[in-house]
């Protein structure tokens, strides 16, 4: 999902600061996931969830869109399964 975002496209045209954001919210998360053993919710929320919820926001049924609503969907039912509820 990453991957198509990084290009020159109508979302970097458009929203380019949005899409920073994102890029950098996600780039983030996901050092931080594969080098630590915990992380808190309150960084999940505002670096994984927070940032999927623009890109399902901005591109609905599109397909970043959809990718993104799968992604967060995922998330939350692995935060579930390990005494995350919220």
């Amino acid at each position: 999902m990453a991957t198509g975002m990084r290009g020159a496209n109508g979302y970097a045209e458009t929203v380019p600061e949005e899409r920073k954001f994102v890029l950098a919210s996600l780039t983030v998360a996901a050092d931080k996931l594969r080098s630590e053993d915990s992380v808190s919710f309150l960084f999940i929320r505002r670096f994984v969830i927070e940032p999927l919820s623009i890109l399902v926001s901005r591109f609905g049924n599109a397909v970043i869109g959809a990718l993104a609503k799968a992604a967060v969907e995922s998330f939350k039912i692995w935060l579930k399964e390990h005494g995350v509820h919220f």
